[in-house]
């Protein structure tokens, strides 16, 4: 099983993005980690529904992200993960300084 490290060394690991913001901060947020795909089919790599819509960030680039300074106080932040994503999405809740309540599953 991989790290979550193990994709850090992408080209552009250290740029730092720029989060969009609003007066006040924002009250609800949903985050979707644009991770690439760790999956593998066949031996073949299978190209996730991710990289159709945007380009995957490295995990570093993630953790990066202010996205505690575009939060207003008491925030929700919803964080989808897949399974296989899911250590990485506790590491940025701890990086980004916000705190867990619950999972929702479907």
């Amino acid at each position: 099983m991989r790290g979550p490290s193990e994709l850090d060394d992408e080209p552009g690991a250290s740029d730092t993005l720029k989060l969009p913001s609003v007066p006040d901060g924002w009250r609800t947020v949903l985050l979707d980690l644009p991770r690439p795909s760790r999956q593998k089919l066949d031996g073949a790599n299978v190209k996730g529904g991710a990289s159709k819509h945007y380009r995957p960030l490295s995990l570093n680039q993630i953790l990066g992200m202010h996205v505690a300074e575009v939060l207003a106080d008491n925030a929700q932040v919803w964080l989808w993960a897949t399974y296989i994503h899911l250590h990485d999405a506790f590491h940025c809740l701890e990086t980004w300084r916000l705190k867990y309540k619950t999972t929702l599953t479907g």
